[in-house]
């Protein structure tokens, strides 16, 4: 009570009490005090080194989390940038959304092709893509797997080539 009537937020008292924001409002309404109006939020101008920093750690698979954590940031703030450059999804989608057009040059089945337009291409769930394909949602993941693994080895077929003499 004496942190936040020193005039600390809500979210400072936690941080340096260990505990949630939640409960430190929790605890001010039980003992009566009244909690400040939240102060407005500053909307930042995407920040582009920042951006091509989180898009780049995208394309690895990592969580938001762990780009999060490598970067400094929030996930609330990783989560915001991949949304803006429309790269929302797990680290395997991310992963293959990022490079869809190179999926278009690989030589994958038709149900992997269907799979990446719908999951991928589309912002389609996995059990709603199963539903419309008529497949159960782990064969949707499997193919998925199996065009990243082929676009692995496609770049690395392609490295090889470019440091061959």
């Amino acid at each position: 009570m004496a942190l936040y009537e020193s005039g600390l937020s809500t979210v400072e008292v936690a941080a340096r009490l260990g505990i949630a924001p939640k409960t430190v409002r929790d605890r001010l309404h039980a003992a009566g005090i009244a909690l400040r109006p939240a102060r407005p939020r500053t909307r930042r101008t995407p920040d582009d080194q920042l951006d091509a920093a989180v898009l780049a750690a995208s394309r690895e698979p990592a969580t938001q989390r762990q780009i999060a954590d490598r970067l400094g940031l929030s996930t609330y703030q990783v989560r915001a940038i991949l949304k803006r450059h429309e790269l929302t999804g797990g680290p395997l989608i991310r992963q293959l959304r990022t490079r869809l057009a190179r999926l278009h040059e690989l030589e994958l089945t038709d149900r992997q092709r269907d799979v990446i337009d719908l999951v991928v291409a589309q912002p389609c769930t996995h059990a709603a893509a199963a539903r419309q394909l008529g497949i159960s949602p782990s064969t949707i993941a499997d193919d998925l797997k199996a065009a990243l693994i082929r676009l692995q080895h496609a770049d690395a077929a392609a490295a090889a080539a470019r440091t061959a003499p």
